[in-house]
C-alpha cells in the first residue's frame, strides 16, 4: 500500500499479501521479495532528444556513459517520445510522442521489437498501458482508451487540464493538473482517489521509489521572484504533497521537460538547452548532453 493510503485500503492490501504468501512465515524465515527490473541492477538512462546524427533517443548507463548502438533506440526514434515509461509487469516500454493529430504510441520489448503502435492523435498529456491490451491516452481533460486497433472504447471524464498522466502500478493512475494546481491520482475507471493542491502550475509529476513526488512547477509570478530568479523548478514533496523536501531551479531554462532519479540519488533534469546531473542541495555536478530534451527514463 501507499504511505498516504486510508486505513481500509491498508488493510485489503495487507489481505492480499498474506494470501499470496499463504498465511504463514517459510522455513528458514522470512525472505525479502523483491520488485522490478531495476532491483537485478540491470539500470539503464533512455533519453530522448532533438533528432540529430546520433538518432532522437539515446541509451546511457547511468553514470552518463553510452551503451553505443541499442535497438530501443532504433525502434523509438521513429517516434521522438515526448514521454518514456517502462511497464514492470509486462517487461515493455511505452514510447510516445505529437501534440497535434500527428501524435504515436509504441509499445516495444524490452529487446527492442515493436509490438503494438497506434498514429494519429494527440498524446502530448501522456499515455499508459493496461493489462488486456488497451492503451490509455490524456487528451485536453479527458482520458481515452484504445484497443488494440487504435479504436476508442472508452472514456474518462476528468474535469481539469491534464499535463502529465502515467500509470503507477494496476488501477492507479497518477496526473497533474496545471490550472487547478492540483496532482491527483485515479482508479481504473476514472474515480479521484487521492489529491493535493496548492501547487504553482504544475505541469509533471512522477512517483519515485521512496513514495515521494518529483513534481515540476511553473511560475509567472517574476516580481517576488526577481528577474534572475527561475521561472520553472523541480520540487521533491512528501508522498502527501504537503511537505516539499527539495527545490532544484535549473539557470537560464524556460522548461523543465522531463526528470529523473539516479540510484547514487542526484537527479537527472533536461531541459530546453540539455541534460544535466544535480545532487540533493541542488547543485549541477555533470553536464551529459548540450541539446533540447524531450524525454527521460531511468529503468
Amino acid at each position: 500500500f501507499a504511505g498516504y493510503d486510508s486505513s481500509a485500503r491498508r488493510e485489503d492490501a495487507v489481505g492480499r499479501w498474506k494470501n499470496h504468501l499463504g498465511g504463514g512465515v517459510p522455513e528458514g524465515g522470512v525472505q525479502a521479495v523483491v520488485l522490478g527490473i531495476g532491483a537485478r541492477g540491470e539500470f539503464q538512462v533512455l533519453v530522448g532528444k532533438k533528432p540529430g546524427k546520433e538518432g532522437a533517443v539515446l541509451v546511457w548507463t547511468t553514470s552518463g556513459e553510452s551503451i553505443g548502438v541499442h535497438p530501443l533506440a532504433a525502434v523509438m526514434g521513429g517516434v521522438a517520445p515526448e514521454q518514456i515509461t517502462f511497464e514492470g509487469a509486462a517487461g515493455s516500454i511505452i514510447a510516445s510522442g505529437g501534440r497535434a493529430e500527428e501524435g504515436r504510441v509504441v509499445i516495444i520489448s524490452a529487446a527492442g521489437v515493436e509490438l503494438w503502435s497506434v498514429s494519429g492523435l494527440p498524446v502530448g498529456g501522456g499515455v499508459a498501458a493496461v493489462p488486456g491490451g488497451s492503451v490509455l491516452v490524456a487528451v485536453g481533460e479527458e482520458v481515452e482508451e484504445l484497443d488494440l486497433f487504435g479504436n476508442r472504447v472508452g472514456r474518462w471524464e476528468i474535469g481539469m487540464q491534464i499535463a502529465s498522466f502515467g500509470r503507477l502500478r494496476e488501477g492507479r493512475f497518477l496526473c497533474a493538473h496545471p490550472h487547478d494546481g492540483r496532482v491527483a491520482e485515479y482508479g481504473s475507471g476514472g474515480e479521484m482517489l487521492w489529491s493535493a493542491d496548492g501547487f504553482e502550475q504544475p505541469v509533471r509529476v512522477q512517483r519515485l521509489a521512496n513514495g515521494n513526488l518529483l513534481i515540476v512547477v511553473t511560475s509567472s509570478d517574476s516580481e517576488e521572484r526577481g528577474e534572475d530568479a527561475a521561472a520553472v523548478e523541480l520540487i521533491e514533496t512528501t508522498a502527501d504533497g504537503k511537505t516539499v523536501l527539495l527545490r532544484i531551479r535549473p539557470k537560464g531554462v524556460a522548461s523543465i521537460t522531463s526528470a529523473a532519479r539516479l540510484p547514487n540519488g542526484n537527479t537527472l533534469i533536461g531541459t530546453e538547452k540539455g541534460l544535466a546531473e544535480y545532487t540533493p542541495e541542488g547543485y549541477a555536478v555533470k553536464v551529459w548532453l548540450k541539446t533540447a530534451i524531450s524525454s527521460l527514463h531511468v529503468r
